[in-house]
């Protein structure tokens, strides 16, 4: 059997890499625009929480296209090792961080529990109910949890996923249904910030409620390893960015309000319903859009695909992981002096150098340094393992 080590890696996809940036931004700002008070307007009027379930499509997408052929114990191990090289090393950083500016430096009187840290070290809180669980500490994590779960199970997804992706698509539906029936039977309330199992957590946190969001991202990457030539010769794949742009947008704006709509045509939405299309919703729009840019070769993929976008993709992570930290530590004081949109881009300035130093000297070395000491590859050659470190 081949060894994973041995596997040819398909062509990194520069395009995708730098798309995680725009994703990464959307929720920056999600997060920010109250406490600067600058696009205020923009970040109430569109949902822009939907950039994680993107990023699970995204993640499904690219771990098809990358691993389609993925088998066997072994090389599940070493798929998942590979993984966790891929996302802890900041995410522990980043924890680290929090931990000393809420202790010696802040002096908060924070005094978290060993088993809280350890939860959130082995990135299992999204399991939790508890909101002081789920979001505690550097509280975007919980994201990373969902993506632990989807890890462990795409060994399992991708066995003949060519022939029985539709059968993996109704159990990924099965458990968007079975999360929206646990919100409802238990009565779960809009998130106030206090409430335990509350719609949020069936909605948007609770780790399978994603899984067909990942599902459908596995189904435009199994379709993209079919079709990339056909599409790519196509003379209208000059115009295949500009679509999949349009049709990303499109369902981003379209599908939050989605929900409301069903309950006017006099359909039983239950809150835990409504929040899951409004999160959700998009995800088909977001697969569709994918594989059309994959195949794209007119200007908005080449413009996508220059040097400087490309490492604002590759620091997005870290961005992502870095940015509300960042603001929950700064003093509005420091930058009364300065207008809104100064304050902001004082902001954005520091979280992109910041993120690029984590990116550049915390992710990338302990990613080659976790991969080295893979005690499942063997033989790995130097040229795999550096192609495997651009995988998103």
């Amino acid at each position: 059997m081949t060894h994973i080590s041995e596997i040819k890696v398909n062509k990194n996809l520069p395009v995708l890499t730098s798309l995680r940036f725009f994703a990464a931004a959307l929720i920056v700002h999600h997060h920010t625009a109250d406490f600067f008070k600058f696009g205020q307007d923009f970040a109430h009027k569109y949902l822009l929480g939907q950039g994680v379930t993107f990023f699970f499509v995204l993640s499904g997408f690219i771990l098809t296209y990358n691993y389609g052929h993925l088998s066997g114990l072994r090389n599940s191990l070493s798929f998942f090792w590979a993984r966790v090289a891929k996302v802890w090393p900041a995410h522990v950083f980043m924890l680290l961080v929090f931990l000393f500016l809420w202790g010696p430096v802040l002096k908060t009187g924070y005094a978290p529990t060993p088993g809280e840290i350890t939860t959130n070290l082995l990135l299992v809180q999204a399991w939790n109910p508890d909101p002081y669980v789920y979001y505690a500490f550097n509280s975007v994590s919980w994201t990373l949890s969902v993506e632990m779960f989807f890890y462990l199970l795409f060994p399992l997804l991708i066995v003949n996923f060519s022939r029985n992706w539709h059968w993996k698509v109704y159990f990924a539906v099965t458990l968007a249904l079975l999360a929206i029936y646990l919100g409802g039977t238990m009565s779960a309330e809009d998130f106030n910030g206090q409430e335990y199992g509350g719609v949020v957590f069936w909605a948007y946190v609770w780790p399978p409620t994603y899984l067909l969001v990942f599902v459908l991202g596995m189904v435009a990457g199994q379709a993209l390893t079919k079709y990339r030539a056909v599409l790519s010769e196509s003379t209208a794949s000059g115009a295949f960015g500009v679509v999949a742009i349009a049709i990303m947008l499109l369902g981003s704006v379209v599908m939050p309000n989605a929900g409301p709509v069903l309950q006017g045509w006099g359909l039983p939405i239950s809150p835990t319903a409504n929040n899951w299309i409004a999160m959700n919703g998009a995800a088909p729009f977001y697969a569709v859009g994918l594989l059309l840019i994959a195949c794209s070769n007119g200007l908005v993929t080449k413009a996508l695909s220059v040097r400087p976008m490309v490492v604002l993709g590759e620091i997005s992570f870290a961005m992502y992981l870095t940015h509300q930290v960042a603001v929950r530590v700064m003093n509005p004081a420091w930058l009364e002096a300065l207008p809104p949109a100064g304050q902001a881009a004082i902001y954005w300035l520091f979280v992109v150098a910041f993120s690029y130093l984590v990116w550049r000297f915390v992710e990338r070395p302990c990613q080659r340094l976790l991969r080295r000491l893979d005690p499942f590859r063997s033989r790995p050659k130097q040229e795999t393992a550096k192609a495997q470190e651009q995988i998103g």
